[in-house]
């Protein structure tokens, strides 16, 4: 029992491993047993024939002639497959010996400037329609070869392809390559883009009538004098990983498919640039830190400032982000200090525009303690030569402190006025004249 359910666990966690490879068909070049002689390809596994027009099969395990890395036509390691085949791309014109016609399947006297030969593959699995693909397979000109040729293509269709003759084949093939590969010593890779139809069964490569140039090459010998002659390898279709939104991050890894976005961040926007992906970020246009799901925190208080109702001053969490609010004592006698601080519009009784804030303060606190009793007086200068005057002054003082504060809800009965007189005092003119509480 504990075995079984250690299997299934390892499978699941080997799943996304297989989710996100990427899709390679390899027409791999596998033999059902090594080749004897030449044009032996139907030995091949998927190799299909179009014609009589001679391809070799070359394997390690084959005798001299048609062996590898060393063979008739040259000498070349693998590369990819364990395997690779030969066609003739230009058989240089003249009249056909009994021996080439075997060896080839031409006519006695048939020319053979437009003889070539082709590798005709079965794809061994369906190509996607939802996909493209990089097709791409490499080739490699032989050592003997006296001419090398452009014109490669590649030919797929969903029926195998048969032509009549061993003549270069007129067929537009969808993909075609201009380049001439006259390399004889390394293996060179021909790709190109393709979108399937979903149907194509068989791959059709070699040199086709459009585009096709043959050119005179150095080192030429035995077989190859008057001939382009090429090994063929790795024939193989590569999924191009899809990008939907062109940020350089594939859509099976993409968690943002549909928006382009930064690799780091798996293909996801960062609009704020704080390192938080948008999808995950609480507050994707300003920059914040994780620890608040992309949210700032102005003063650093530990409150994010969507929470905080003090977002520039450091507070407390009990307060909602606001720092600790001291409350004022205010007694008594700190109210009279306060009146005492009135000041007038000069001769005048109504109280000055910067001391309207100081009596709406007294104001509240005697509606938060309704037992305080106010008493209001006033003293004239002894200094003053129109004391009546003065007098009356300071009588419309007292009444106007004394009615602004019933005005604002003050109770009348714990406000009194006393008139003490005229003033003696040593304080002059200006300490004489005065309102008192």
């Amino acid at each position: 029992m504990f075995l079984r359910e250690l299997y299934i666990v390892l499978i699941v966690l080997c799943l996304p491993k297989i989710i996100y490879s990427q899709e390679i068909i390899n027409c791999k070049i596998e033999t059902k047993s090594p080749p004897s002689y030449f044009n032996q390809a139907n030995l091949s596994t998927i190799f299909k024939p179009i014609n009589s027009a001679r391809v070799d099969l070359f394997d390690e395990f084959g005798n001299a002639k048609i062996g590898i890395p060393k063979n008739y036509a040259g000498n070349q390691e693998p590369d990819g497959d364990q395997n690779y085949l030969g066609i003739i791309t230009y058989f240089g014109k003249g009249t056909i010996t009994l021996k080439e016609t075997i060896d080839f399947g031409l006519s006695n006297s048939q020319y053979t400037d437009n003889y070539s030969s082709y590798i005709q593959l079965e794809i061994p699995s369906r190509l996607n329609p939802e996909n493209e693909y990089d097709i791409s397979f490499k080739v490699s000109l032989s050592d003997n070869s006296e001419y090398a040729t452009s014109g490669f293509g590649i030919y797929l269709s969903n029926k195998q392809f048969a032509a009549e003759n061993n003549m270069r084949l007129k067929i537009q093939p969808q993909i075609s390559f201009t380049d001439t590969v006259k390399d004889k010593l390394k293996w060179v890779e021909l790709k190109a883009k393709y979108k399937p139809k979903g149907d194509e069964k068989y791959i059709l490569i070699g040199c086709f009538d459009k585009n096709y140039t043959a050119y005179k090459v150095d080192g030429s010998k035995g077989f190859g004098i008057n001939k382009a002659y090429y090994y063929v390898s790795s024939v193989k279709f590569t999924e191009i990983p899809k990008d939907m939104d062109k940020d350089g991050v594939i859509d099976k890894e993409d968690l943002c498919i549909d928006v382009f976005g930064l690799k780091e961040l798996k293909g996801c926007p960062d609009k704020d640039s704080d390192g938080i992906a948008d999808k995950d970020d609480k507050c994707p246009d300003f920059a914040g830190s994780s620890k608040f799901n992309g949210c700032p925190d102005t003063d650093n208080d530990g409150i994010p400032d969507y929470s905080d109702k003090c977002p520039t001053v450091s507070g407390l969490a009990v307060n909602n982000g606001c720092p600790e609010v001291v409350a004022e004592v205010y007694t008594i006698e700190s109210v009279k200090g306060m009146l005492s601080s009135l000041k007038f519009d000069d001769g005048k009784d109504n109280i000055s525009p910067e001391s309207l804030a100081i009596i709406d303060k007294v104001a509240a606190l005697l509606k938060e303690n309704p037992t305080w009793e106010i008493v209001i007086d006033g003293v004239s200068s002894s200094e003053n030569l129109d004391v009546k005057k003065d007098k009356v002054l300071l009588d419309k003082r007292m009444n106007s402190v004394k009615s602004y504060l019933i005005k604002t809800g003050c109770n009348s009965d714990l406000l009194k006025s006393i008139d003490y007189g005229v003033g003696k005092g040593k304080k002059g003119k200006t300490g004489d004249r005065r309102i008192e509480y």
